[in-house]
């Protein structure tokens, strides 16, 4: 709970400033859409093949080895499940052209796909500490459950200012 009243400040100054941005508006485009056109805009279809997709792959990564055997029916049935609907996703992101939720021809390019790699890697990164930091503090030094959260806030704490400056200089 106390995580919660930490992030309470930060959450409210997020969003005053998105209360106070202004937006851009479309000039280019004078005609007004409907809901349904702006609806279909998002690729609802796209959404609810690569959702599931997301949600089984997370479900066999979690309860593997966990819950159930890596060779149960059961992570090897989700395994399947992700496969067949990632290529119901690919195959309707294909046939949806430049109007898909991901649109193949924007993956193909190189900045694109090479700026994903870069980013994997360094979320990667960013998580493992943020995992194994705390588990440091705790059986290494000996800290408790929280105080381990509060010498972890250093970490936390110049990543947020780190953020906010890079966001002010980015405008």
């Amino acid at each position: 709970m106390t995580g919660f009243y930490i992030n309470l400040p930060i959450g409210g100054l997020a969003g005053l400033n998105i209360v106070f941005t202004q937006w851009p508006t479309k000039e280019s485009e004078s005609t007004t859409i409907s809901f349904w056109d702006s609806f279909k805009r998002l690729d609802p279809v796209g959404f609810l093949v690569f959702a599931p997709t997301c949600v089984m792959l997370l479900l066999a990564l979690q309860w593997g080895g966990v819950k159930y055997p890596w060779n149960s029916a059961t992570i090897i049935g989700l395994f399947c499940g992700t496969l067949a609907t990632l290529c119901a996703f690919i195959a309707w992101e294909h046939r949806s052209g430049e109007k898909a939720m991901m649109p193949i021809s924007l993956l193909r390019r190189r900045i694109v796909y090479s700026s994903c790699i870069a980013t994997i890697f360094q979320f990667g990164a960013v998580q493992l500490t943020a995992y194994y930091l705390p588990l440091w503090f705790q059986v290494i030094k000996g800290a408790s459950p929280s105080m381990s959260g509060v010498y972890f806030m250093g970490t936390i704490g110049s990543q947020i200012v780190t953020g906010l400056v890079s966001g002010v200089l980015g405008k």
